[in-house]
């Protein structure tokens, strides 16, 4: 089988995304970008110059977040209608932000903030695939609820109602950003592929989802930015961390509140995987203090804190984000598919921390540079 690829990587260890457990001493051989065979890997049998030695890492296929503004500012200013000095805007913001997302193996991103023209102008980037909803046969995304960290009324449920039914009926897949029993209910009811953030819809909405194949984007780095922002007491704002603590006086009310949802949510996602529910990640990034690319290793964290084992993190970081999405080839490191994966140094069990500081990028079968 070696005389058939054009390259070989060969991964120390490797989840695949499917769920299945790590292999260890692994070949992956590419030819014209996609995957032609992935088997154990042995020593003498591949030519030198056709082989990439990654056995000092662990390999997996590259990460899919499914909620990201990309147009959006992370720093507390920017969120605010102004702007740091020398803060990038327009274009230049949303290249940055792909740049992040890319640094960090984040090559599939749901921007639900682009509009049609920017969308058709990124969807045509080879290295990160952008949806955004605006361009045909991308995934809709559609608020029956506010966001939980935002002030502003909630949008009429009957017009968000409408436009659900709408878009169902041409065809296309649907994101609902839903909270609360009753919303996520007719989310529900109406159809949706997917349900976003979901805070405290309980267990009976659980068992639905389960049993209608609707995807969970619990986006839990929300509720632990929340949590974040209540501490406050410092004297400057680092817009450089995910961890988001604003300056003056934390709010004991505001945290105990964060800490209850955050706590809730967590349990509920156990519960979901109990049940079955299938769940893929979304960060939010863009909002204070959530950075795009760097907030989905939080993300993974946190779901394991929540008892997800990692094999089965990383399937909802990769495989699951990128078949909502519409990208069959990718979140998968198969045969047939593209060869397309990140590596981070050291073991499976430093893994979670690792993904924040990657040692490779491969898009397509070649090494992009970040």
């Amino acid at each position: 089988m070696t005389g058939t690829a054009s390259l070989v990587i060969r991964a120390g260890r490797l989840l695949d995304g499917t769920g299945a457990p790590v292999r260890k001493n692994v070949d992956i051989m590419v030819s014209g970008g996609r995957i032609v065979a992935v088997t154990d890997a042995v020593s003498g049998q591949t030519a030198p110059s056709r082989l990439v030695d990654l056995g000092h890492c662990t390999v997996l296929p590259s990460l899919a977040d499914c909620s990201v503004g990309l147009g959006d500012s992370p720093s507390v200013a920017g969120c605010r209608g102004e702007d740091f000095a020398g803060q990038p805007t327009g274009q230049e913001k949303i290249e940055r932000h792909l740049a992040d997302c890319l640094a960090h193996g984040v090559l599939i991103v749901f921007a639900h903030d682009l509009s049609p023209g920017q969308a058709a102008r990124w969807s045509a980037k080879q290295d990160v695939r952008v949806f955004s909803g605006a361009v045909a046969g991308d995934p809709v995304r559609i608020c029956l609820s506010g966001d939980i960290d935002s002030s502003a009324e909630e949008p009429v449920p009957d017009e968000a109602a409408a436009d659900l039914t709408f878009v169902k009926e041409q065809g296309k897949k649907v994101v609902v950003v839903a909270n609360g029993p009753h919303r996520v209910e007719q989310a529900l009811d109406l159809g949706c592929d997917a349900i976003e953030q979901g805070y405290g819809m309980g267990r009976e909405n659980l068992l639905r989802m389960a049993r209608q194949g609707v995807t969970w984007i619990p986006a839990l780095i929300r509720a632990r930015n929340g949590l974040d922002g209540a501490v406050g007491g410092g004297s400057v704002c680092c817009r450089f961390s995910t961890r988001y603590a604003p300056p003056g006086q934390g709010d004991p009310r505001a945290r105990k509140h964060w800490q209850r949802l955050l706590a809730d949510q967590l349990a509920l996602l156990g519960e979901a995987r109990r049940l079955g529910v299938v769940t893929a990640m979304g960060t939010g990034a863009g909002h204070p203090g959530i950075l795009p690319g760097e907030a989905l290793a939080e993300e993974v964290r946190l779901f394991l804190r929540a008892g997800y084992p990692l094999a089965e993190a990383i399937c909802s970081a990769t495989r699951n984000g990128a078949r909502l999405l519409g990208c069959p080839d990718l979140g998968r490191i198969s045969p047939g598919f593209s060869a397309t994966f990140v590596a981070t140094r050291g073991t499976v069990s430093q893994l979670a921390r690792k993904l924040s500081f990657l040692h490779a990028v491969f898009a397509h079968g070649r090494r992009v540079a970040f």
